[in-house]
């Protein structure tokens, strides 16, 4: 297994280094006792082998950390240490192999093209080209950043709904209700980018991406579809007679 941290100090050491040790394991639940002497710069992400002997038969594994300077000739610096609390330490273990995880992202990414080039189609079907480029890559900034826009909604819409008495107000709450109409056909990027979670080395899991195949890629896709389909299928169908 492996603990995943990342670090912040007060009275910051002159090489920026936090030097510690880590303890792992606990002999009353009858498991190894392993000890890191750690060397690692501030406020980056650094990963601690672990013997898988240090985890207790209840599936838990006790840490404990000392902060003092276990490497000997070395200048003591007193500092304290923070964990930050967006970047908590993290227990890690193997299940299963970089390239699985990388299919399963590619199937993730997929998923989302799939979705854009529904979208292109359903506009070309009713717009020009150039139209259709410009519709097309405004759902693709609402689907990337439908959190952000629905988080900022929401606060307008609670805002308003205590003091719809101007028109301003009311203008606020119409563009959060088309809003919320909008989100129906328009998925959340964000849910399904699992980038992040490859570049760190965690699990890109396969209900995540059966979930993405079958919500955005199935169900979301093909609602697309059908809707360009529907426009389009009374378009004739015609040939050069010379």
């Amino acid at each position: 297994v492996q603990v995943r941290y990342k670090a912040r100090v007060s009275n910051q050491p002159y090489d920026e280094l936090l030097r510690a040790v880590w303890v792992f394991g606990n002999p009353s639940k009858g498991t190894h006792i392993h000890i890191a002497r750690t060397r690692h710069y501030i406020e980056r992400f650094h990963t601690i082998p672990v013997p898988a002997l240090c985890v207790a038969s209840d599936g838990t594994l006790d840490v404990q950390f000392t902060n003092i300077n276990p490497f000997e000739n070395e200048r003591q610096w007193p500092i304290v240490v923070e964990f930050i609390s967006d970047a908590a330490p993290e227990v890690l273990f193997v299940v299963g192999s970089f390239e699985g995880n990388l299919l399963r992202l590619m199937a993730l990414i997929m998923c989302k093209l799939a979705f854009l080039a529904a979208v292109g189609v359903f506009f070309s079907s009713v717009f020009s080209y150039p139209v259709a480029c410009l519709a097309s890559f405004t759902v693709y900034v609402l689907a990337a950043t439908r959190q952000f826009i629905t988080e900022s909604l929401d606060w307008i819409g609670r805002d308003v709904t205590t003091s719809l008495g101007s028109l301003e107000d009311f203008v606020f709450a119409c563009i959060n209700y088309l809003y919320k109409a909008i989100t129906v056909i328009i998925p959340d990027f964000t849910y399904y980018d699992g980038v992040d979670n490859f570049v760190s080395g965690k699990n890109v899991t396969l209900m995540w991406v059966l979930e993405g195949i079958g919500y955005l890629g199935i169900l979301q896709t093909g609602l697309v579809l059908l809707l360009a389909i529907l426009i389009f299928h009374r378009r004739e169908v015609a040939e050069v007679s010379v």
